[in-house]
């Protein structure tokens, strides 16, 4: 952020350390539509003042606090708000002005001391007349556009091009139009509309799994949770090491980390969730193998310990397994006729299916899926009411799917966006979101129950219809449908003829 004084003095203090942080909700209006994920502090420890008078300009660092904390003659500043990551939405002038008019009252939003912020893209209030320059004082209001391409040729698209002329483009076709008049009911057929439902779903991870994450501050239940699983599970793989060396997940920063994460969970009522007792187990683990081998017990696990009175020895850690019990165990049935019984099921019996079989398949699914770091973001929503059924169906597909209507029930299948890690995770979504889907397909094949998978590969509208109609969140990435139910007396199933070994291995 950038403060340029227009009238007025004042002293603004700026740095150290937030004391008393109180993050701001993720639906606010300031988060949502001004500054991004923020967080507000009762005071600055070990900070610096500046002293602004008309002409001063101070440039702020993205989560740097500052406060205007004192006021010597009424302040205007200009506020210049850098939003390369395209965190608050775009307005534009006419846009902004109705905005500033219908929340400030006369188009002003006056600096209000004393109060410390500090934000992802900006924090703090200003005082600025924007009737004379609207329509410059907008365009800054986020990220301005690049440029505007026409996409009329689509011959264009085939020349070869470098990435940064791809990302310039690829800006430009989702900022020509707004979001609200995307036409996208139909099939993507020109690269203008792929462009645009490719940035309708890279700012949704964006927000979700790499902004979220980066915010020291947001401390939401699903993204606590992920990151405290993903640390433990790393803690868990060096307990797993048959020669494990001292201090292990110190120095790269596990030990702490865990101990953060942990410390997140308590303060928001987390004390007592299965992943803080699985944490407690293998903290102990931990401790007992550095006292058998005569090794100090590093002080981030004895807080951890503190922090967790209370675990069962098998929530968490490792296990001592026995080989000829797991041989017995995988051979005792035959499982190939299992696996080469299971159909993609169309027709289903008009037999109500017991709830108890659904949660027991979805049980199943949980327990023997893996997940990349072990961070569990499968999610399950249930339909079984005929009004629910047919809205879901209707907007997957129209009337094309409508055979799947007499499912017993249909599981809409998510993954949750706060349990990735940043970039490097942007593909995970689908992989653990795909493997819970066939671990799901497999256990419901297991209690007896006939399955099909839908497709949700679609556009954007249908997306938000989704997410409206049945609650999803904006922080879950859906994945597919299954319907399900009993199976008919005889029904028809696809052949679906395979690809040979030597094609695949």
């Amino acid at each position: 952020e950038v403060c340029f004084v227009l009238a007025g003095e004042g002293i603004i203090t700026t740095g150290g350390d937030l004391v008393g942080v109180h993050p701001r909700k993720l639906s606010s209006r300031a988060v949502r539509l001004l500054n991004g994920f923020g967080a507000r502090a009762d005071m600055i420890r070990d900070n610096a003042t500046h002293q602004m008078s008309p002409g001063s300009v101070l440039v702020i660092p993205a989560g740097v606090g500052h406060v205007w904390s004192s006021v010597t003659s009424e302040v205007a500043c200009l506020l210049l708000r850098i939003d390369p990551a395209a965190v608050v939405p775009l307005l534009s002038a006419n846009d902004s002005q109705l905005y500033l008019h219908a929340h400030g009252g006369t188009g002003y939003a006056t600096v209000s001391p004393p109060l410390a912020t500090a934000s992802a893209t900006t924090a703090g209030l200003q005082k600025v007349d924007w009737g004379k320059q609207s329509t410059w004082a907008a365009s800054l209001q986020r990220y301005p556009h690049m440029r505007h391409a026409s996409f009329a040729d689509a011959r264009s698209w085939a020349q070869p091009m470098g990435w940064d002329e791809w990302t310039v483009r690829l800006k430009d076709a989702a900022h020509s139009v707004p979001m609200a008049d995307f036409n996208l009911t139909a099939p993507c057929t020109s690269t203008d509309d792929l462009c645009k439902a490719t940035w309708f779903d890279m700012q949704r991870y964006k927000h979700w799994a790499v902004l979220g994450n980066q915010q020291p501050w947001n401390t939401s239940r699903e993204r606590t949770v992920a990151l405290m699983r993903r640390h433990e599970h790393a803690i868990e793989k060096g307990l797993q090491n048959t020669s494990p060396h001292k201090w292990f997940g110190r120095a790269s920063g596990r030990l702490a980390q865990l101990q953060q994460e942990l410390e997140s969970a308590v303060r928001i009522g987390l004390g007592k969730h299965p992943a803080v007792c699985s944490v407690g187990a293998a903290m102990e683990q931990y401790r007992a193998l550095h006292l058998s081998r005569g090794w100090t017990v590093p002080r981030e696990v004895t807080r951890i310990m503190q922090l967790v009175p209370q675990y069962e020895a098998r929530e968490g850690g490792v296990m001592l397994v026995d080989r000829q019990d797991v041989l017995r165990s995988s051979t005792a049935i035959d499982l190939e006729p299992f696996f080469t019984s299971r159909h993609s099921v169309r027709q289903f019996s008009s037999e109500p299916v017991d709830q108890k079989l659904l949660r027991k398949a979805a049980a199943l699914a949980m327990e023997s899926t893996p997940s990349s770091g072990n961070k569990q973001g499968a999610r399950l929503y249930l339909l079984t009411t005929e009004d629910a059924k047919r809205v879901a169906l209707t907007i997957h597909s129209g009337q094309r799917n409508i055979q799947f209507r007499e499912a017993a029930a249909i599981f809409i299948v998510t993954y949750s966006l706060e349990a990735q890690s940043g970039v490097r995770e942007r593909y995970s979504v689908w992989v653990n979101g795909g493997l819970f889907a066939q671990s799901l397909l497999l256990a419901l094949h297991a209690v007896g129950l006939a399955a099909c998978p839908l497709n949700w590969s679609t556009e954007p509208k249908k997306d938000l219809q989704l997410r409206a109609h049945f609650r999803i969140p904006e922080s879950e990435r859906v994945i597919l449908f299954v319907a399900t139910g009993h199976y008919p007396p005889q029904f028809k199933a696809t052949i679906s003829a395979r690809s040979r070994l030597r094609e695949v291995l």
